[in-house]
């Protein structure tokens, strides 16, 4: 902005170049996918929210042999709110149109995110998804991933796992530094730097689509993991949160606090932040029995939610 209003420019010559910059695309994220697949066997739904995807994850997954439907390609027309989530993406159940997909795949509208479907209609937790790279992409490289992350992907990956702060600009930075494999975090956010050292929901939607077939195996294999994710509108977050950070220190064993705090709740994982723009005080529970309910209840009433 200073160099702009002080017009203080560079000058010389130079030249313009026009050139098609998809055919650059479509060949670097083939050669990249070819590392870990060469085909894309399956049928597969894709919800590009009539934004950038549309030109390329229903193309690309083509290209690689997928049978392609494309719904929410309208832009005079969406079907859902631009962030992929579960409640957006609930309204595929009445939009598939009897076509028998073996998995979905859903962006939003600059196509930096990832959420995936099962063939139920239902959305895979990104934590699930997390696990699945993991397990399909693995070299023993780190894995990036914010605090909020449960704790299924160290279980299952035995690589080193390094955790952010939350923010996919905090994920981008710290890949790069530290050369790990990818990225990921449980807003859909997820990078691979061999390709590109930005976000591409298109790059991961083509790697899930080519074991779409095994999903439902893959994720029986994995160790069972339950996880909730609730706000809780409270008035003096800021001193609220500083009293659960306080408790969880005396009492429990904490496993971070790069971001609000993360500590070992009995036999959960527990993550404990304040919103950063609203009056909210975010909580995590993840455990390996099917008591997330009762676990944040306990939160509750111990630390005051």
């Amino acid at each position: 902005k200073s160099a702009y209003l002080k017009e203080d420019f560079r000058t010389g010559t130079g030249k313009l170049i026009t050139a098609d910059m998809r055919k650059h695309y479509a060949h670097a994220i083939i050669k990249n996918v070819n590392h870990f697949f060469t085909r894309v066997n399956a049928r597969v739904l894709v919800d590009p929210a009539a934004g950038g995807a549309l030109a390329t994850t229903p193309v690309l997954l083509k290209k690689l042999g997928a049978e392609v439907k494309v719904v929410n390609d309208d832009p005079d027309n969406h079907l859902r709110e631009p962030e992929p989530n579960d409640q957006t993406l609930a309204y595929i159940k009445n939009h598939v149109n009897g076509f028998d997909y073996d998995v979905g795949v859903a962006h939003d509208m600059d196509a930096d995110r990832l959420m995936v479907i099962r063939k139920d209609g239902s959305v895979m937790p990104i934590d699930h998804v997390l696990a699945l790279l993991a397990r399909v992409m693995g070299n023993g490289k780190p894995i990036v991933t914010s605090v909020d992350t449960s704790s299924l992907l160290e279980n299952v990956y035995p690589g080193k796992i390094i955790y952010t702060r939350i923010g996919h600009q905090f994920l981008q930075d710290t890949v790069l530094k530290k050369g790990a494999l990818f990225s990921g975090e449980p807003s859909g956010h997820l990078c691979y730097p061999p390709f590109i050292a930005q976000d591409s929901g298109t790059f991961f939607a083509i790697v899930m689509a080519a074991v779409a077939k095994k999903i439902d195996k893959m994720l029986a294999e994995l160790p069972p993991c339950f996880i909730k994710r609730t706000n809780i509108t409270v008035e003096q977050k800021e001193e609220i949160m500083n009293n659960v950070i306080e408790s969880a220190r005396k009492r429990y064993r904490v496993i971070s606090d790069i971001d609000g705090v993360k500590f070992k709740y009995h036999n959960a994982t527990v993550h404990i932040r304040s919103s950063a723009n609203d009056p909210k005080i975010r909580v995590v529970v993840d455990s390996p029995e099917d008591d997330c309910d009762d676990v944040l209840d306990s939160l509750r009433h111990e630390f005051g939610l």
